[in-house]
């Protein structure tokens, strides 16, 4: 990464709160927080399909590299979101 040190961290999203707006906003907002403080940035349980994880993701897609996945297919699925 060019950095003489690496940080990282990692944090329990329990979902990305689509059906609450405010809740949503407030988790976006901590991870904006902590993407501009660490290198590495994981998201756990961050619940939701590929395209709904996408959506969510938006606004770091200029900034970051994005790196992500489901368990399964549907909305309920769990998964796993590395920003970097």
């Amino acid at each position: 990464l060019g950095a003489p040190t690496l940080s990282v961290v990692c944090w329990n999203l329990r979902s990305l709160s689509f059906n609450n707006p405010d809740i949503r906003a407030r988790k976006q907002a901590h991870v904006s927080a902590i993407s501009a403080t660490y290198h590495i940035v994981c998201l756990l349980e961050a619940r939701g399909s590929l395209p709904a994880q996408r959506e969510w993701l938006r606004p770091w897609l200029l900034s970051h590299a994005i790196f992500h996945s489901a368990a399964s297919d549907g909305e309920a699925s769990t998964g796993f979101v590395f920003l970097v």
